[in-house]
């Protein structure tokens, strides 16, 4: 009898402890997070030597620090230029395409972010049901970035 209690002490102790996943992690299957709560998807493309990615990232974060905006109602991908891991969204694997030593595309850059064979960093694509309804290939002020999620809400909690 104290076997299964102790037992059963240590199996709902674990899964207390258990972390959710925060879909701010730059987490690479989306499928499975949409599957349990559908919400737009917000594609940030960037690149390490991108001044402009790095100010941009940051108002990410402050928008997520000051507000649940991101946290209940997107899920963010942050891809960099160097991506190389596997990215599952709507349903189909997207890969790294290696073109070189070192050189090479993501297949969700290709698919995406690409405007006329170019991609400039950096890229911000917000997807709802595999629709763009959003899709910027410049640099975004915090204010602007958080008055086009909250337009972007407001249509797709209709």
């Amino acid at each position: 009898m104290k076997c299964h209690i102790a037992i059963l002490i240590i199996i709902l102790c674990s899964s207390f402890c258990v972390k959710a996943q925060d879909p701010l992690d730059g987490t690479k299957d989306i499928d499975s997070l949409l599957a349990l709560d559908e919400r737009p998807v917000i594609l940030f493309f960037s690149a390490d030597w991108c001044k402009f990615c790095a100010h941009m990232s940051s108002s990410f974060d402050d928008i997520k620090d000051s507000t649940m905006l991101l946290e209940k109602d997107f899920y963010l991908v942050k891809v960099d230029e160097k991506e190389t891991n596997a990215i599952k969204l709507y349903g189909k694997q997207h890969e790294y395409v290696p073109r070189g030593i070192d050189v090479g595309e993501h297949e969700l850059t290709k698919q995406y972010a690409m405007k006329e064979g170019e991609l400039a960093y950096p890229t911000t694509i917000i997807l709802w049901r595999d629709e763009k309804v959003f899709s910027v290939n410049s640099v975004m002020s915090t204010e602007r970035i958080y008055r086009v999620l909250n337009e972007v809400k407001n249509i797709t909690s209709n």
